[in-house]
């Protein structure tokens, strides 16, 4: 038997016992998949994320499911398999209050004052009250890319999506903008 193979039985074994009640073996599985949880959350969700709150959540996860777990793979897959999705859910937390956040600070950079037309205020207003009716994400990027003059890689790399994903935000943000701009245009004409 290899190396790998006798690891896989005894980690095996281990998740048998571990099943079966044994605080001991409990402790020992995780003693023995801590560190590659945490290699795993740090991999995938980057320097930034509370890499031991995940674990904890895994871990806490995977020992109130024990007993009832029928392993179709390996433990060290499964682990691994929930470190990555709990890694994946914190980015999208994450992002999704990124989004709020730039969001309320768009909203809170409006005029209190009605627009006048024929003065520019008017004419800026009226491009925020256009931002503000866009999807949260274009509003996002476009924020970013015109009011905090970033580029489309400081975009991607704050939002964590890609540079392409920017690109294309922005355009349809742009287009979805100068449709409402011109609806309001031609209504007042």
């Amino acid at each position: 038997m290899s190396e790998h193979s006798q690891m896989t039985a005894s980690d095996h074994q281990l998740v048998i016992a571990a099943q079966s009640g044994s605080l001991s073996a409990q402790r020992d599985l995780v003693r023995r998949f801590h560190p590659r949880v945490i290699r795993c959350l740090q991999y995938h969700a980057g320097t930034g994320a509370p890499v031991e709150d995940l674990a904890q959540d895994c871990w806490t996860a995977v020992l109130s499911r024990l007993q009832h777990l029928e392993l179709q793979v390996c433990f060290n897959a499964f682990i691994l398999t929930i470190a990555r999705r709990r890694a994946i859910d914190w980015i999208r937390k994450e992002q999704r209050h990124r989004v709020r956040r730039a969001s309320d600070t768009l909203a809170s950079d409006m005029p209190a004052t009605p627009p006048d037309e024929n003065d520019t205020e008017g004419k800026l207003a009226r491009i925020h009250e256009g931002i503000l009716q866009l999807p949260a994400t274009q509003r996002v990027v476009l924020s970013m890319f015109y009011l905090e003059n970033r580029c489309i890689r400081e975009i991607a790399e704050g939002l964590q999506i890609s540079e392409g994903t920017v690109k294309s935000r922005l355009f349809h943000a742009r287009e979805a903008l100068k449709k409402q701009l011109s609806k309001k245009d031609g209504g007042e004409k």
